[in-house]
This record gives structure tokens, sequence and C-alpha cells, in this order.
């Protein structure tokens, strides 16, 4: 028996856990049941796939059965559910339109998203990223705010609109970049700001760490506690200058 990472509790810990739940690799396999693992500082050398592994990162001895397959796992249940078809109440059931915001930048607009589960789940993929002790991980390090947000997972708390706000984009528009890769996380630090960026699957997760200096733009197209969401789409040719940019290298 060991201290489990989230109820902090001594319990059996499982074998087999997935920073990155597991449905997100949904799409990365290829017809050999590999995934292309994309190292950022490779990126910009024009070396996109730099390891084919048979599946996702995984490790054990850092959770329990009852934090693993319940309390995460009505997150991960709910965001899978929720992004790839199934049933849910209609008070939980995304719809989802395609407009432009006033920049005139295309957006899928997400209406009776689960403000609570849909941003518990994103935050758990953050917090699991920075408690494994796997390479692909090394550049998460959330130090007092690991803390915080774990308290938040395990007790069903998703905050405020500003307590550690995420955006959503989407280059699968792009086709000049590969979608089928997962990016190793990449940590941003910039006017005195810290944010993560994951990659996976065409979609980019970005979350905003510090509580100060966040811009308007930021909060207004997060995750809303009046349950709606927005996933950016890049411009048509856009997608690696993005990537080069969020993973700090242009």
């Amino acid at each position: 028996m060991s201290i489990c990472k989230l109820c902090l509790q001594e319990k059996d810990l499982i074998k087999k856990s997935h920073p990155i739940s597991d449905f997100l690799y949904y799409e990365l396999y290829d017809e050999k049941h590999k995934i292309n693992k994309l190292i950022p500082r490779e990126f910009v050398k024009g070396n996109t796939r730099v390891t084919r592994p048979s599946t996702g990162e995984y490790e054990g001895n850092l959770l329990c059965q009852d934090c693993d397959n319940h309390i995460i796992g009505q997150y991960e249940s709910y965001s899978r559910i929720a992004l790839l078809g199934g049933k849910l109440p209609a008070h939980e059931c995304p719809t989802f339109s395609v407009c432009k915001n006033s920049e005139g930048l295309d957006l899928t607009y997400c209406e009776h998203i689960s403000y609570k589960k849909f941003k518990l789940f994103l935050l758990s993929i953050l917090w699991r990223a920075n408690i494994s002790q796997r390479d692909f991980f090394r550049n998460v390090n959330l130090g007092e705010d690991s803390n915080i947000i774990r308290d938040m997972i395990y007790n069903g708390n998703p905050g405020n609109v500003d307590d550690y706000p995420i955006l959503l984009h989407t280059y699968l528009n792009d086709k000049q970049v590969p979608s089928d890769i997962i990016g190793e996380p990449t940590r941003i630090e910039k006017d005195q700001r810290i944010m993560y960026v994951f990659v996976i699957s065409g979609f980019v997760i970005l979350y905003h760490i510090s509580k100060q200096n966040i811009p308007e733009w930021f909060i207004k197209y997060t995750i809303q506690p009046s349950n709606e969401a927005f996933i950016f789409h890049l411009p048509i040719g856009k997608g690696q200058e993005f990537l080069l940019k969020y993973f700090g290298i242009g």
C-alpha cells in the first residue's frame, strides 16, 4: 500500500494509469497501431514523427482505483460522450455550431457543455501530467498550484472562470500540418505569465496557470460557468506557425 496522489490516503494503487485519457488517443493509431509522438525541439527541424509507440503514456503506483476510475473517471466518461457522441441528459448534452467572432475568426461554439465536468476533465490531464514521472511530461511542473488543482479535482470544484482558464484550438482544417500526433507538453513563461500547451490529435489545449495578467480575450473564450465553450479554428496555412509560436520556438 502507498499514498494515492489524489485522495492522499494509504491504499492499494493501480498498476496502469494514463495521464492523458486513453480515449483521446482514439484517432492517433495508424494501421499498425502506432502513435506518432512529437517533440517540440525536433519539430522545428522538420522531424515531426519522432517515436512510434504502440500505446499512450501510462504508469502505475500513482492513484488508487476509486480516484482513477470513479473521481477522475466520471469526468472522463462525460467528456468522452460529449466529444465523441452518446446519450447524455439534455442539460449536459452539448450542441455545436460554427460561427465567426467579432474579429472574423472561425470558431466552434459549444452550448450545454458541463462547465464542472469538462473543465475538471481538462485540468485532470494537466495535473496527471504534473505528477507523472514519465520523461514525456518533464516540462510540466505546477509547483504549489498542483495542490490547488488536486483539491479542485478531488472535491469536484471547477472554481471561478479565472481559476486556471483553458483555451481550445484546432488545426484540423489545415492539412499542411499532421493531425495524427501527440505533442510533448510545453511550458511557456511570457510577460510574467505561466502557461502550458498540450497538442493532441489536431487539437491544442492551452492552460493559463498564473492568476495575474490573464488577457481579457482569454477569459472571454475560456470554458464558461454558463456551460458554454469555444474552439478556435486556425486559419488555413497558419497551423505550423501557431504550433511553433506556442511551443516557444517561433
